[in-house]
């Protein structure tokens, strides 16, 4: 009774060390996606246009840092996923509204030459 004890002990062990080495990866790539994503939107265009979306983006990868310090593969891998698509979040939102100023720039243009051409003496019509 006892030897077959131990061998169920050593077998759950074993099995638990297994387990523990199959676990979740560190996510390398993921972390490195991240933070390039985070550094390529970190420009002043971006903090001028969309300052909170960068903002979350890098409390994400801080966020996603010390959850890789700590080994905690798993939420280190969400917070980075997390943190790039705030990012890219952040640089669509900042082109879209350079965008928007182009054309609200564009539309006061048109508007200022219509009123110059509208302000322009008619030239007097002869008829032959």
């Amino acid at each position: 009774m006892y030897k077959t004890m131990t061998r169920w002990c050593i077998v759950a062990v074993l099995a638990s060390a297994v387990a523990s080495c199959a676990s979740t990866p560190k996510p390398l790539e993921e972390m490195s996606q991240s933070r390039n994503a985070v550094a390529q939107a970190d420009t002043s265009e971006i903090r001028e246009y969309a300052p909170l979306e960068l903002m979350k983006a890098k409390e994400q990868q801080d966020m996603a840092e010390r959850a890789l310090a700590a080994k905690e593969y798993t939420q280190a891998k969400r917070h980075s996923e997390q943190a790039a698509v705030l990012a890219e979040l952040a640089t669509a939102k900042a082109n879209a509204e350079k965008s928007r100023s182009a054309v609200r720039q564009v539309d006061g243009n048109i508007k200022t030459m219509q009123q110059e051409v509208d302000s322009q003496p008619k030239p007097a019509i002869q008829l032959r």
